[in-house]
């Protein structure tokens, strides 16, 4: 018997213990819409679990799944909270990650305070006591864009060679922090002596280039977060990111492989998106408190934070500004916007031109403005 059928029983699943005795009066739409929580987030406690599958763990069709194969609503903590927060986020839009937890919240209080079967809010522990900062806004953001000069002073505080390039990826292409994980060796394709790997056939032809691809998800091997985007897109490196990165592989241990990720944790595994957010929100927290930086952190959830998120809006809205092409910021997004069907399939020496020479400058003597 699946989770799922196991509705009532306060043994069984809490989540629907919780449903069958709270929602007796709630519109036929809300209950609909809770229905479906539950069972979205019984798809995630599979992939956390024991069971098998090779699709995507949105796509796990829970009525196949075996109870002892799933870990139990009662059974999570704080890292499996936070673990699932993540994973909302590179799944989803802002409204469902949000309605998501705050749904599951409101049933891990109300389970805590009428059972014995569950005794916190794991949820609501990591958004509300830890104030983690993982979820997207409901509404679209609307952030306030801070000037190029704050922005080179953000970037150059970083002076690891690794964390200079992953603030220059972000800032430059607009991309994710779960895309800019996802980045291997052979992604990378750089014009020099001492960067003889194999690079992946979308790159072979053109030079100093970095690509993100959608064929890379969470429940991969090797991988800890998604790319969230369905769309391919190459781009050209400009002369202070190729330099930016060559400092970093000097410092980097050797590629065994084309396929090996290209930014490591201290445990010289892939460096997840969670990491990459944490050590965002760290730096921004620092640079405030500072008397002669610009404000960077406001408080859990505001728009203004300047996260590794912010800088998918600074970005959109700099080359926006820079050239005027809704198709071009399109596919430096990789969003599939429309009108710009065509961009994606024919990536030209035109658009690496115009990209390189509407892309923000962060270093001297690389600054002409």
């Amino acid at each position: 018997m699946s989770v799922s059928r196991d509705k009532v029983d306060v043994d069984g699943s809490v989540l629907w213990y919780w449903y069958e005795n709270t929602q007796d009066y709630s519109a036929e739409r809300t209950r609909e819409t809770y229905k479906k929580r539950i069972t979205t987030y019984e798809k995630w406690l599979a992939a956390r679990g024991d069971y098998t599958h090779d699709c995507h763990w949105t796509d796990i069709n829970v009525d196949n799944v075996p109870r002892e194969q799933m870990k139990l609503p009662r059974d999570i903590d704080e890292t499996d909270s936070e673990a699932f927060l993540n994973d909302i986020s590179d799944a989803f839009a802002g409204n469902t990650q949000q309605g998501l937890a705050s749904m599951l919240s409101q049933a891990y209080e109300w389970l805590a305070s009428q059972t014995t079967n569950v005794s916190d809010d794991p949820i609501g522990y990591v958004l509300d006591v830890e104030a983690k900062d993982i979820l997207d806004s409901v509404d679209s953001r609307n952030p306030h864009i801070i000037p190029i000069e704050d922005v080179r002073y953000y970037i150059r505080s970083w002076n690891d060679p690794g964390w200079s390039c992953i603030n220059q990826i972000a800032a430059k292409y607009t991309r994710r922090a779960g895309g800019i994980s996802n980045l291997d060796i052979e992604d990378l394709n750089i014009d020099h002596p001492a960067c003889d790997w194999t690079v992946h056939p979308e790159i072979r032809h053109w030079d100093d280039h970095i690509l993100f691809r959608p064929d890379k998800a969470a429940s991969d091997p090797g991988r800890k977060s998604g790319n969230k985007t369905s769309a391919i897109a190459k781009y050209p490196l400009d002369d202070e990111l190729k330099q930016s990165l060559l400092w970093y592989l000097a410092c980097r241990f050797e590629p065994e492989s084309p396929t090996d990720p290209l930014f490591l944790d201290r445990s010289y595994t892939r460096m997840s998106r969670h990491l990459i957010g944490t050590r965002f929100r760290e730096k921004s927290k620092e640079i405030t408190q500072k008397d002669n930086g610009p404000k960077c952190w406001y408080e859990p959830g505001d728009d203004d934070n300047l996260n590794v998120h912010y800088w998918r809006h600074w970005a959109t809205t700099w080359y926006q500004d820079q050239t005027g092409e809704d198709a071009l910021v399109d596919y430096l997004r990789g969003d599939t916007g429309q009108g710009s069907k065509a961009t994606y399939d024919q990536y030209s020496k035109v658009k690496k031109q115009k990209i390189l020479k509407a892309m923000p400058k962060f270093f001297e003597p690389f600054i002409h403005d």
